[in-house]
């Protein structure tokens, strides 16, 4: 592209980082990123979800957190995406503090919670055997008009079946 004198904009480096988050190579994802900002390319709520996934997914918590203050500080739009994805991360390390820390300061910015966000904080209170927290999280979604997914439910009988 840049032989043909035809700049990356935001969908072609979207697109790489993508590409390379799929294949889990994360330096190349971290060196693009880094050559997406230098080239004034400004990364926007896509790239930075995407990173962190790739971050969580390698059970990196600390680069993906870090990653969310980066994009307070840059003023870019942190969404539902950004937070579940943190908040499973946290569940997978079995850090349920960090992600009901994270839970809450979702709820103050504002941001919506989905199913995925409850099944993965409900499925690690399962995973601790607080099973009390985990009933008072689903009560919790179906008052905000959300519905328990097979996710859920399995997340909860496999606990009880454990029991």
């Amino acid at each position: 592209m840049e032989k043909w004198g035809v700049r990356p904009n935001i969908v072609t480096y979207n697109t790489l980082i993508d590409g390379y988050r799929k294949k889990g190579n994360l330096e190349e994802t971290k060196r693009l990123f880094e050559e997406m900002e230098k080239s004034g390319v400004k990364p926007d709520t896509t790239t930075y979800n995407t990173l962190i996934d790739e971050y969580c997914k390698k059970g990196q918590m600390e680069e993906a957190h870090k990653l969310l203050g980066h994009m307070d500080a840059k003023g870019v739009r942190v969404d539902t995406v950004t937070c579940t994805t943190l908040i499973d991360g946290y569940c997978k390390k079995e850090n349920l503090e960090e992600a009901n820390r994270l839970s809450e300061e979702m709820e103050k910015r504002g941001v919506r919670y989905n199913t995925f966000a409850y099944s993965s904080l409900i499925d690690g209170y399962c995973k601790k055997v607080k099973m009390e927290e985990a009933h008072k999280r689903m009560g919790h979604m179906e008052a905000r008009g959300l519905r328990p997914d097979t996710v859920i439910y399995n997340s909860l009988i496999d606990e009880y079946c454990k029991k």
